[in-house]
């Protein structure tokens, strides 16, 4: 084992300097204490207290007065007679409490249940937009198409949308011609959803 040289032993040192620090502090903090303590020997009782200052009050400062704007003049209005009558009869009013609402537009009717479901006619391949081509974006936008009686489509809605291929495909779909649906034999009305695809080629 490495034996430590007493001189070099920073740790004992260290312990040596802080306490000689803390003796040297108390030590001038009380030789402080003592020297103002004993500098100031005045007797505060033995002062006079019979001495009084008087001092002149101010005049008190009037404060300005606010000055108020003029009244806005009044325009005076002509009525036609300042006497009310006293046998005034206020007619009862019925307030109509139940609300109606407004009549919905003429939106059409869509047949739910079809026992042959529509097919496709004719199909228009949709034009693929220049900045989609370019960005190189592909998929397929689900559209829900609102086919008549007589397999025109009548309206057409995204649902399922890709940025920048919707516009395209929905202008498609509005061509295509279909096949309508029938239910016991008779063409009805219906909502069916077709994928329209764009691949880059």
């Amino acid at each position: 084992m490495i034996r430590k040289h007493p001189e070099a032993d920073l740790k004992r040192f260290s312990e040596i300097t802080y306490e000689k620090s803390v003796l040297l502090a108390l030590l001038i903090s009380t030789l402080l204490f003592l020297i103002v303590k004993g500098s100031d020997d005045t007797d505060y009782e033995s002062e006079s207290l019979d001495k009084i200052v008087t001092f002149d009050i101010p005049p008190e400062i009037q404060q300005q007065q606010q000055i108020k704007a003029p009244p806005r003049p009044s325009i005076p209005i002509e009525t036609e007679s300042d006497e009310v009558p006293d046998d005034v009869t206020i007619a009862d009013t019925v307030i109509d409490t139940v609300w109606t609402p407004p009549p919905e537009p003429d939106a059409p009717v869509y047949f739910v249940a079809y026992d042959v479901a529509p097919t496709v006619k004719k199909k228009v391949d949709p034009k693929y937009p220049s900045l989609a081509r370019r960005a190189g974006i592909e998929g397929t936008v689900r559209v829900l198409v609102g086919v008549d009686e007589e397999g025109s489509v009548i309206e057409a809605k995204v649902i399922g949308s890709i940025p920048g291929l919707d516009d395209a495909a929905l202008e498609a779909v509005k061509q295509w011609k279909f096949n309508p649906a029938m239910q016991r034999d008779r063409a009805v009305r219906v909502q069916i959803a077709v994928p329209v695809d764009f691949k880059l080629r």
